[in-house]
């Protein structure tokens, strides 16, 4: 077992990090607070795959990146390099992504789940990952190609696409090439600068960004000594786009945990609790008229989403009564004395629900802080004490915290609810399919 003295060393800022067994890795993943980040494993429910991970871990190791998009690229390349044995078990190789460069005279890039060239239905010239977040490889590619634009196009026009009037797009690309020459006279070198492009976005995921630095600063002072000083300026802003997108955020981390530590704080003086609370479960409802009726339970630890912890409720309880059903979700959480204990428990709704989450904690017997956070009116609610408060007169620290909490909490909500509601609607779907068949 890792002592947690040792994981509490760990850095507040990007990179990725390793769970180890005699020195081999059975684990990379990437965080952008990495202490938070490893403290999550050891705080709050795990999976039971997880449990196991951590239990034939020996050591964990970090390495501290420049930003949150290094450590994107670093565990991509880490996970490649290493084959970690639970980076498989915890993610199927369908659930990776990849960023998928065509073999054509114009290269565009996309994002796949396959694994193998030939089953994809354009010839691909190259697959760059495996990457475990697609809304980051996502973000990443829409930054990129601010910087080195590529088209998306799947078919040439007789005139340029909205995308290369915006600059997303070279424009070279996916008009008809006779059309193309008439319309750039320097046709040929803006053939070249699209491939160029390529390459660099090609190097920029596999991690070889320093190197592309060096290279455009060395083109930047080339063009200078030659007085095209258009190109110059248009290099010189490439670079400073690339830096700022790499850049340390080491003291913005700093802050944003200073802040998150103040407003925990700042939650303990208001609520008059003992210590500032390190497990905080917030829970909202969410249904439609009373029917597809789902419950959400999210965990914040030390302030931040501890997501392994998140749990989702089926709610049984009859008709759109969200106090009742408040009641339930709360009540069978109770019964499970193996999650861990909250600090504090915050629930979506006013007085009413706040009634409701204090007659489960009764009748659990548990003795448990409880507040309650209305959306509609931004107030919160805290037993014994006649009116609320209004968020907008919290400290901005606090307020930022209860914002997130309540937008996580319900967020999970609304995802459950819109997933019972298209099983539901895809259930009665077929069942008149087949009332049809029989007639």
């Amino acid at each position: 077992m890792i002592p947690r003295e040792k994981i509490k060393k760990a850095p507040q800022t990007p990179g990725v990090y390793y769970f180890c067994r005699k020195r081999a890795p059975l684990y990379v993943g990437k965080a952008q607070n990495l202490r938070a980040r490893l403290l999550s494993y050891f705080s709050g429910t795990l999976a039971p795959i997880k449990k196991k991970m951590v239990a034939q871990t020996t050591d964990i190791a970090w390495k501290e990146l420049s930003s949150p998009i290094a450590a994107l690229i670093e565990e991509a390349r880490m996970i490649k390099r290493h084959q970690p044995r639970f980076n498989v078990l915890l993610r199927d190789d369908k659930n990776y992504f990849f960023a998928a460069i065509t073999k054509e005279a114009y290269p565009r890039i996309f994002i796949t789940h396959q694994t193998k060239t030939r089953k994809l239905k354009q010839p691909v010239f190259v697959l760059i990952g495996p990457f475990t977040d697609g809304n980051a490889l996502k973000s990443v590619l829409r930054m990129l190609r601010r910087i080195f634009p590529f088209c998306t196009c799947t078919q040439t026009h007789q005139r340029m696409c909205a995308r290369a009037e915006i600059g997303l797009c070279p424009g070279v690309c996916c008009v008809d090439e006779k059309i193309t020459r008439e319309i750039f006279g320097n046709w040929r070198e803006r053939q070249a600068q699209y491939k160029r492009n390529i390459r660099a976005i090609r190097n920029i995921l596999s991690g070889k960004h320093v190197a592309l630095l060096s290279r455009l600063k060395r083109e930047m002072v080339w063009a200078s000594k030659k007085e095209q000083f258009e190109k110059a300026i248009m290099l010189r802003s490439k670079i400073t786009a690339l830096q700022n997108i790499f850049a340390h955020r080491a003291p913005l981390a700093r802050d944003i945990e200073a802040d998150r530590q103040k407003a925990l704080f700042q939650l303990k003086t208001l609520l008059k609790l003992p210590s500032p609370p390190q497990r905080i479960e917030a829970y909202d409802i969410s249904h439609t008229s009373g029917k597809e009726a789902a419950g959400s339970l999210v965990v914040f630890v030390d302030g931040l989403p501890g997501r392994e912890a998140y749990r989702r409720f089926r709610v049984r309880a009859a008709g759109p009564d969200d106090t009742a059903m408040m009641q339930e979700v709360l009540t069978r959480r109770f019964r499970h004395n193996e999650w861990s204990p909250p600090d504090l428990i915050i629930v979506d709704g006013g007085k009413p629900q706040l009634g409701a989450a204090l007659a489960a904690l009764h009748k659990s017997g548990k003795r448990i802080p409880i507040a309650a956070l209305a959306k509609r009116e931004e107030e919160l609610y805290i037993p014994g004490r006649r009116n609320p408060f209004a968020l907008k007169t919290l400290p901005p620290s606090l307020l930022h915290l209860a914002q997130h909490i309540r937008d996580e909490a319900h967020r999970f909500a609304i995802s459950y609810h819109k997933l019972r509601r298209k099983k539901s609607l895809l259930e009665n779907m077929k069942e008149r399919g087949t009332r049809r068949a029989a007639i």
